[in-house]
């Protein structure tokens, strides 16, 4: 079997050859559809039967060979050879999303408790915000995305270099919204998860504030964690009721540790690490829960055909010689 990167008007695609024809051209199947393309447009052969061979060789091939697709027109060697890494990078997270989920979804699905075990990694709040500060923050996150994507240096459905503060890669349907410090509106909701959480000032700093986006069509995200760094916790607040369907979070519990972590790494984020039971966070309005930044978790596809948005804020521990946190006590 032989897989091809096709280059066809200033984007990759994804091929498999059926037959080399005689006359320059290869019949290829691409999208599921058989297709004639002249032998130009094949950027790279992959001699492999196996996908998850296939995205190594992309990179390996990519720094060993020189490209066969002569192409007078793109001048930008650079700007080419950033396009062709971008194509296999999405490749790959395409075909990582889908073994994850293989591995995922047949485990347990155990609940969130509501009391915090260290140890665990998350637990539920109830009641952070109300119905108006739920509304308030749709509006003000709407209004604000919406203004970050119609700047020029932005477009839709794109992985782009992030400009500014207040917006982060918008790209299959999903992004983070950062937030500046000194905004309003977002001070008000930081000051409400204060009090309810009694999360003082003397021992908690504010790291950062965001919202994130999941748009209709949203993809399934690969397993991650945020910040390696200890004592550090985001408290997710739902403000609008988050389903099985519109995207929750999903968490691997008891993963929370630079050990865990190297082994999920060199397994390429597959294997043991993530095949136990997990965590899917459907929340209601106004209530959340709160996760250590370390634990393996991600954002699940969003099926319906409404956004669902969730807003974050990140916190870090002062007395990091003590790992007592307020909602332990």
């Amino acid at each position: 079997m032989v897989f091809v990167d096709i280059y066809e008007r200033g984007h990759f695609f994804l091929g498999e050859i059926i037959k080399e024809n005689d006359d320059d051209t290869t019949l290829v199947l691409q999208d599921g559809k058989e297709r004639i393309i002249p032998n130009k447009l094949i950027y790279f052969k992959h001699y492999t039967k196996n996908k998850d061979k296939l995205y190594n060789l992309q990179s390996a091939n990519f720094k060993d060979m020189d490209p066969m697709c002569d192409d007078p027109e793109f001048e930008n060697i650079a700007l080419k050879a950033q396009r062709y890494d971008d194509y296999a990078t999405i490749l790959k997270i395409y075909w990582t999303v889908e073994k994850q989920k293989e591995i995922v979804d047949k485990n347990e699905t155990i609940e969130i408790p509501d009391v915090y075990d260290i140890n665990f990694g998350v637990s539920r709040v109830y009641n952070i915000f109300d119905e108006y500060m739920c509304e308030k923050l749709l509006k003000y996150t709407n209004q604000q995305f919406e203004e970050a994507l119609n700047c020029d240096h932005r477009k839709r459905n794109r992985r782009v270099e992030s400009k500014f503060i207040g917006a982060g890669d918008y790209w299959e349907n999903r992004a983070e919204l950062g937030f500046k410090f000194g905004d309003e509106i977002v001070d008000e909701a930081v000051s409400i998860i204060r009090e309810k959480l009694n999360l003082s000032e003397e021992k908690y700093v504010h790291a950062e504030s965001s919202s994130f986006v999941s748009d209709p069509n949203s993809i399934r995200q690969i397993l991650h964690i945020d910040f390696k760094t200890e004592n550090t916790y985001y408290i997710f607040v739902a403000l609008q009721d988050v389903t099985t369907e519109n995207g929750p979070t999903i968490l691997i519990p008891r993963t929370a540790s630079d050990e865990i972590y190297k082994k999920y790494m060199n397994d390429e984020k597959l294997g043991e690490t993530i095949n136990k039971p997990k965590c899917i966070a459907t929340t209601k309005k106004g209530d959340g829960y709160i996760f250590e930044t370390n634990i393996l978790h991600g954002g699940l596809e969003n099926v319906t055909e409404k956004r669902r948005i969730m807003f974050g804020c990140k916190f870090y521990y002062k007395p990091k010689n003590n790992i007592q946190v307020p909602w332990c006590e």
